[in-house]
C-alpha cells in the first residue's frame, strides 16, 4: 500500500526565519521510515486562515493519506519541539496503517465485533 502523507509546520518565528523548524523535519524523517512518502511539507505563520488554506490545498491538491500538523496554538496539533513531536508521534505510529486503510475503504465492516 503506498501511503503518502504531508506535514505542516505552524510557527511565526519559523516562517519568519528567526527560528529553525526541527520537528517538521523529525516528522517527515520518522513517517518515512515507516515507509510513507512526503508529498507535502509546508512551514505557515500561526494564522487560522492561512492553516485552513493550507490545509485544504494538501487534502484537496495533494491528495495525501495523511496530513501532520506541528507548533502552533490555533488548532490541535503535535507540539511545536522536535521531542515532544516524536513522543506524540510514538503514540499514534502503530495506528496509522490501520487507519488510513480503514479511511480508505470508507468501510468499517472489518472492525465490527
Amino acid at each position: 500500500m503506498r501511503k503518502t502523507a504531508a506535514v505542516i509546520t505552524i510557527s511565526d518565528k519559523a516562517s519568519r526565519g528567526e527560528r529553525v523548524d526541527t520537528s517538521g523535519p523529525a516528522l517527515c524523517a520518522l513517517l518515512e521510515a515507516d515507509g510513507w512518502e512526503i508529498a507535502a511539507r509546508t512551514l505557515v505563520p500561526d494564522d487560522a486562515a492561512r492553516i485552513r488554506s493550507e490545509l485544504v490545498r494538501c487534502s484537496d491538491e495533494s491528495g495525501v493519506d495523511l496530513i501532520l500538523t506541528t507548533g502552533g496554538t490555533l488548532i490541535i496539533n503535535l507540539p511545536g519541539s522536535e521531542r515532544a513531536a516524536r513522543e506524540n508521534f510514538a503514540a499514534i505510529r502503530g495506528v496509522l496503517d490501520h487507519a488510513v486503510e480503514m479511511l480508505r475503504s470508507r468501510g468499517s465492516a472489518d472492525c465490527a465485533g
